[in-house]
């Protein structure tokens, strides 16, 4: 019973750690569409 627990709680502690890492995976990604994104409709917008 206690294994169970202890096997729980490690799940659940890694749930987090994997849901956190992923966050400060995406962050840099969307932030970086963004500017993307930004400049892109600057430039045309320049252009244009």
């Amino acid at each position: 019973m206690e294994n169970v627990e202890l096997y729980t709680h490690q799940r659940r502690k890694y749930g987090k750690l994997t849901s956190k890492m992923t966050v400060s995976y995406r962050a840099p990604i969307l932030s970086a569409e963004i500017c993307t994104r930004k400049s892109t409709v600057a430039s045309t917008s320049a252009s244009g």
